[in-house]
């Protein structure tokens, strides 16, 4: 499932003792060093076999510089739809999902 040098989101596996979301929160928290509260909104899961890759929106009050780990080589802020490529294709199977799409805009300024 890996892309090298593709946008996506941040993510990881689930740890025995935690939801789908809560791992979510802590793989952003890890890979971006975000200290802030956020709000997670789900959106498309990804599903191969037994395989699940879930999909959140995190909210944040702010803009904030994130502090990378190895995971990841640039990161950045971008308006809706204009967003640096290539995408990897779990980001692409997001950004063509129906409902997906409609509860980010939802959240838009």
């Amino acid at each position: 499932m890996d892309e090298p040098l593709t946008w996506g989101g941040f993510g990881g596996a689930i740890d025995s003792t935690e939801d789908p979301s809560e791992a979510a929160l802590r793989e952003v928290q890890e890979e971006t060093g975000m200290s802030e509260p956020a709000t997670l909104v789900p959106l498309f899961v990804f599903r191969c076999g037994t395989f699940e890759f879930h999909n959140y929106l995190a909210i944040v009050d702010s803009e904030f510089d994130p502090e990378l780990d190895w995971e990841t080589t640039r990161a950045g802020w971008y308006q809706w739809q204009r967003f640096p490529g290539p995408a990897h294709f779990g980001l692409t199977a997001v950004l063509q999902d129906a409902s997906s799409v409609s509860t980010i805009q939802q959240f838009l300024p």
